[in-house]
């Protein structure tokens, strides 16, 4: 069994969604194998490594 990592997680988005990656700003642990993403635009998601589905949320967040 491999164990699951935070940067794992990261490393696997990139992969997966490469063109959303360019756009996040910052990202940290979410729940047990999902992390939470901030885009450049005002957005968040979550990325889970195993189903590996990007979720969009309606909330946002501002940055200065």
């Amino acid at each position: 069994m491999q164990k699951i990592t935070w940067n794992k997680i990261r490393d696997q988005f990139k992969r997966t969604h490469p063109a959303r990656h360019k756009q996040v700003i910052y990202w940290r642990p979410h729940e047990f194998g999902t992390i939470m993403l901030y885009f450049k635009d005002g957005r968040k998601g979550t990325y889970n490594y195993d189903t590996r589905k990007l979720t969009m949320l309606i909330e946002t967040w501002t940055h200065e």
